[in-house]
């Protein structure tokens, strides 16, 4: 399923929470990032039928989304907000939702036991929600959203107040749910765990698209931004004075590593390459140092 933005404003009042967006949701892990405010959850709330667009229109596969039962029947979404009954038991919160989807009692039973074992909360299935931790919140909430096998899960912020082990799992599913099929978006703030997951990015500031596609091919796009790449080598004090004519800047960490700000980095590449073939330096390593999505994410902003 393929959902898009075309041109899509929201306002809420005299705020504007997005402003002219067009974007596309593919088959892909998509990351949604930005700070708050950025319009993220808008995004989510126009591509889950749950708000209408003030301009421009949001639809999936060419039809548009707002009340698309069939599309609804196949979505699934895991708000940042909790809307959890604190009396009832994690069990029970599941087999209460499967009625929404029309999941009988009996096959609810079964696909419930399933979804526990997907998010890891076999152990607290029996328990009540209020005594859960936020993590374990958290995790439910996506069970829910997994309970009608989804072709496209919505996640918002789904790594808020979980542990490493939480965060592992949820990252675990989203990547399984991918392989078999699913579109999956995810929002988030932890970007050093979303990073590791998806395909592609969104990314938002003020209400506007700032960028879109995979984090190396953003990062290759921002070529007024000089990259920072560690060269490890076999004498880095030497290789500096070699690249001195091809860098913007270069810090020596020590005898080996050096970091340098370069403009170009394929024609960079290819200099290192004549140089270690010419001279009697020997390049170990070459490694990005700003194309992981919190640096990134930063470099957008600025």
């Amino acid at each position: 399923m393929k959902i898009k933005f075309d041109k899509v404003s929201k306002w809420f009042g005299e705020v504007i929470a997005l402003n002219e967006v067009s974007f596309e949701f593919s088959n892909a892990i998509t990351g949604l990032v930005g700070t708050n405010g950025a319009g993220k959850t808008t995004c989510i709330k126009l591509a889950t039928s749950l708000i209408k667009p003030t301009l421009g229109n949001v639809t999936v596969d060419g039809d548009d989304i707002w009340h698309n039962q069939e599309f609804l029947k196949q979505m699934g979404f895991s708000p940042e907000a909790d809307s959890l009954f604190l009396w009832m038991t994690g069990r029970q919160f599941l087999r209460w939702n499967c009625r929404f989807h029309g999941i009988s009692s009996s096959a609810s039973k079964k696909r419930v036991d399933e979804v526990l074992s997907i998010v890891g909360m076999n152990h607290a299935a029996d328990r009540k929600i209020q005594g859960y931790s936020r993590g374990m919140r958290q995790r439910i909430k996506v069970g829910q959203a997994l309970l009608n096998e989804p072709k496209v899960l919505f996640l918002d912020e789904p790594m808020a107040g979980t542990d490493p082990v939480g965060r592992g799992l949820v990252s675990d599913v989203i990547r399984d749910l991918a392989k078999e099929g699913t579109n999956v978006i995810v929002s988030s703030h932890v970007l050093h765990e979303l990073e590791r997951i998806v395909d592609k990015i969104v990314v938002l500031e003020s209400g506007k698209l700032v960028a879109e596609g995979t984090i190396p091919g953003v990062r290759s796009a921002l070529s007024r931004i000089p990259h920072r790449i560690r060269i490890r080598s076999n004498d880095s004090k030497k290789l500096g004075k070699m690249i001195t004519d091809h860098v913007k800047g270069i810090q020596f960490e020590d005898d080996s590593n050096l970091v340098a700000e370069i403009k170009d980095r394929m024609n960079f590449n290819k200099e290192l390459i004549n140089l270690s073939k010419s001279t009697d330096i020997k390049i170990y390593e070459i490694y990005p140092l700003d194309e992981d999505l919190t640096t990134l994410y930063n470099l957008l902003k600025n």
